[in-house]
């Protein structure tokens, strides 16, 4: 599994590749291994496995009541995703804690040596993730003894003491820890003479081809188009018509097909489980790698919140006697029923991610973090109008009349705020 690293975007073809994977027991040919000292802190690692139990308790109690049971009930189904969901989220600050403990009691750092650059590790039992650079890119190779060493921790890197480093795109890249001088100037003449020294020349504009070329053209390479038949149309005003006339489905479920209020919740809840569908594969396109641990703590997140919305959904707007707490059964045949507008709201989203996310390229300039809270706000103010509309709707004597102003004031709320969403530049940060 390769990415590249998010702060070398614009080295181009030098940017380093992420790597993550088992390394091979025997390396390649003209491949040279260098394992280098790793220092150990035992109270570091008392911590990390103090801290781990710690995490693993309530993940564990909580993984305790999904005994199974035999409640095929809403508030049974919501108890346990919300449940699933919950234990998903913390499952990555377990699998953070486990790597950390892992890391410091048994890691390693690597050197992988070949013509034309290195491969930087760190693993555990060959196991491990890390980077490779061009030699094209690496300047300025050095031995760094520390002499300050409060600045060095400070800058957090003091518990390396004395390493190698050297720059790469404007930035320092170190290895290494308590390296003496011989031993560091032996590993710098390998690395001048094996992986430097013999480079061959790297074009610094080509971006590949096959696969390769593909991801490039998503992640924004200058002048590479992005595939897809639908890239003719202009992306903001094209997508804000569509998410339009995906929203009247519903609306011609109330004026022909007699949908009700809890019809029409559903409608826009689901819409929300779209919108997280689609905030997941944009994270995908920014961070790739990090999405190992941001896509399962998102997931975790937005799920629980979502599950918990649809809880309230049926208590307020679809309760009465007989489906107080309906089975699983009734809440799927709801979902199958409500069909043409939960597919019509799909396909308007993904053609606002084709046009906007990937066509204008809205993912320059933008962290997985930020994109990971991008749908919240947009989601919040929706649910308050659909809410407050909701109630209005229940008080007002013509049902009919009350849901088509209810329909209407969603499409105008959704409309302005899917068109501040991308009325930015691509790159520009949104607010």
């Amino acid at each position: 599994m390769t990415s590249r690293f998010t702060g070398f975007r614009d080295l181009g073809a030098l940017a380093p590749r992420f790597r993550m994977g088992l390394r091979l027991t025997s390396p390649r040919r003209n491949v040279r291994l260098f394992i280098l000292p790793f220092q150990r802190s035992p109270l570091f690692i008392s911590v990390a496995g103090i801290a781990l139990v710690v995490f693993c308790i309530p993940f564990l109690m909580v993984g305790g009541f999904l005994d199974g049971g035999d409640d095929d009930s809403l508030s049974g189904l919501v108890f346990t995703l919300f449940s699933l969901f919950w234990l998903l989220g913390w499952s990555v600050g377990v699998l953070l804690l486990l790597a950390a403990f892992l890391l410091l009691a048994f890691g390693v750092e690597t050197v992988q040596l070949r013509p034309g650059g290195l491969t930087l590790r760190v693993e555990v039992l060959r196991l491990g993730l890390g980077a490779d650079f061009r030699a094209a890119g690496i300047e300025n190779l050095r031995w760094e003894p520390v002499t300050d060493r409060a600045a060095a921790a400070a800058s957090g890197f003091g518990w390396r003491g004395d390493h190698l480093a050297f720059d790469y795109g404007g930035k320092v890249i170190r290895l290494g820890s308590r390296l003496d001088q011989n031993q560091a100037q032996a590993i710098i003449r390998h690395i001048s003479e094996e992986a430097i020294d013999t480079a061959a020349a790297v074009p610094t504009t080509a971006t590949g081809s096959g696969m390769a070329a593909g991801f490039s053209a998503a992640r924004g390479v200058p002048g590479t188009p992005v595939p897809g038949l639908l890239n003719g149309l202009s992306g903001s005003a094209t997508s804000v018509w569509i998410l339009v006339l995906a929203n009247l489905i519903p609306l011609a479920g109330v004026l022909l097909g007699n949908w009700e209020i809890g019809d029409i919740m559903l409608v826009f809840w689901a819409e929300s489980a779209i919108i997280g569908f689609f905030n997941l594969l944009k994270m995908w396109v920014i961070g790739r790698w990090s999405m190992l641990l941001l896509g399962p703590f998102f997931v975790g997140h937005f799920g629980a919140f979502m599950v918990g919305h649809l809880l309230f959904i049926y208590a307020l707007f679809l309760a009465d006697a007989s489906t107080a707490d309906p089975d699983i059964g009734q809440v799927l045949a709801d979902f199958v029923f409500l069909w043409p507008a939960l597919l019509g709201l799909f396909i308007s989203h993904g053609i606002s991610f084709q046009l906007n996310f990937l066509g204008r390229r809205e993912y320059r300039g933008i962290t997985v973090q930020q994109q990971m809270g991008a749908p919240y706000k947009r989601i919040v103010i929706m649910h308050v109008t659909i809410i407050f509309g909701g109630f209005l709707t229940q008080v007002l004597d013509t049902p009919v009349l009350a849901l088509v102003l209810l329909i209407v004031l969603k499409i105008i709320v959704d409309a302005r705020a899917h068109r501040h969403e991308h009325q930015r530049e691509p790159g520009q940060k949104s607010g």
